[in-house]
């Protein structure tokens, strides 16, 4: 999910920062609005809607549909204020539109898509409502069913603990402690 999130919204930021045609301001906002409803109201929504939607492929689509904003938006100031000549100078050397794409813009780009994989990651990794009305098991619904079938288990606690040993490995190793 993470993943398409992030091309969508690098490709509508893209196409939205640097193409002018009709409607383009109506279209700039819209590509934020899936913000405003929650990840969960979403989900209610499409199952409202269709039943079609359950299992993994439609937790994908309607995940994906509501976090690509999540990527759109710091792609799309990243461009908006990147510098024009490095483009025009790449395409008057004679490289063409590809290369000047992943030559000249992505590699300014690398900051903004990083923060938004982290952040599209979270976000998915703590989204229990959404995908338990999806009908789909994750990592984190199951978590919340040993908890529910009996509080005393230790099976959710193991299970935590996978979540935590790569975030104290890097506390240990980083810089910023004073070591």
């Amino acid at each position: 999910m993470t993943t398409i999130s992030i091309i969508l919204g690098t490709v509508c930021a893209f196409l939205l920062e640097r193409y002018r045609f009709w409607g383009k301001p109506f279209f700039q906002v819209a590509m934020t609005l899936p913000l405003c409803i929650p990840a969960f109201v979403s989900c209610f929504t499409w199952i409202s809607l269709t039943f079609r939607v359950e299992g993994f492929w439609g937790t994908i689509g309607i995940m994906t549909l509501s976090s690509f904003p999540l990527a759109y938006l710091p792609v799309a100031a990243t461009l908006k204020r990147l510098d024009r000549s490095l483009e025009e100078v790449s395409l008057s050397l004679g490289k063409s539109r590809r290369n000047t794409f992943w030559y000249a813009i992505f590699p300014q780009l690398k900051p903004a898509i990083g923060s938004s994989v982290l952040l599209i990651a979270l976000h998915m990794l703590v989204e229990f409502g959404a995908v338990s009305i999806l009908n789909y098991q994750t990592f984190t619904t199951a978590i919340f069913q040993e908890y529910e079938m009996a509080f005393n288990n230790n099976n959710p606690h193991v299970k935590r603990a996978v979540f935590r040993l790569p975030y104290k490995g890097l506390y240990f190793i980083s810089p910023s402690r004073g070591l």
